[in-house]
């Protein structure tokens, strides 16, 4: 059992269960795929040369279209054996010629009840992509209005409402900083360790803390600066 962060130690709501996989179970899926594909195309999680950066980008080219609502959504899987915390990034976008925003989180919310993959209201946030100062209407999600933010957390990004980076940029440098301080001792003057292994630390613990995304938010960061 895995204790939730700030929870009583002693109740037993305060605790994550674990399941170990099979190692035969787990080539299953992939073989599945193979034989039926059964994944969407819109789905980016599990499929080859789609990640979280094309995910952004996608979020990045609506809002030069308009207004996207995104909602954010900390969504637990439960199965006999099992409980999975899944993070959930659903795009409503404003454009919609048939749906509003309400009755496109409505179907992807009865999507979700059908596969037994329950989403938490109350831990739920609600963000309006867009260069101008309104916000998309507001949506409820079992009867309750998501509470609207300018930034949220996915998959290791910090998106701001405009997509300035700002948000995401400032706490990967005090990160990386902060890091560095930590390997003084192998990274600093006074070491005794050779260039190749110094350039060994630094190419496997601080780069990979500010290369994540840097293929999205550099060229952002760039613009602003010669702005």
């Amino acid at each position: 059992m895995s204790h939730k962060p700030e929870k009583p130690a002693l109740e037993t709501s305060s605790y994550r269960p674990i399941s170990l996989t099979l190692v035969l179970s787990k080539p299953f899926p992939s073989v599945l795929t193979n034989v039926i594909n059964i994944i969407p195309l819109h789905q980016f999680s599990f499929r080859k040369h789609h990640s979280a950066l094309e995910q952004v980008h996608r979020v990045h080219h609506s809002s030069m279209l308009g207004n996207s609502c995104i909602i954010s959504l900390p969504t637990i899987y439960h199965s006999q054996r099992t409980s999975l915390l899944l993070p959930t990034l659903m795009m409503l976008p404003s454009f919609h010629l048939l749906w509003t925003q309400q009755e496109q989180l409505n179907y992807n919310h009865a999507w979700l009840n059908k596969w037994r993959i329950k989403a938490s209201a109350p831990k739920s946030f609600h963000i309006t992509f867009s260069q101008r100062q309104s916000d998309c209407s507001p949506v409820k999600l079992d009867n309750t209005i998501l509470r609207q933010t300018n930034c949220i957390k996915n998959l290791g990004f910090l998106l701001d409402r405009c997509l300035t980076w700002k948000d995401h940029i400032k706490p990967k440098r005090d990160e990386t900083k902060q890091q560095f301080r930590n390997l003084l001792w192998l990274l600093g003057k006074q070491s005794t360790l050779s260039f190749y292994y110094q350039l060994l630390v630094y190419s496997t613990i601080l780069k990979p803390i500010w290369i994540y995304g840097i293929q999205i938010w550099s060229p952002k960061s760039t613009q602003q600066n010669s702005a």
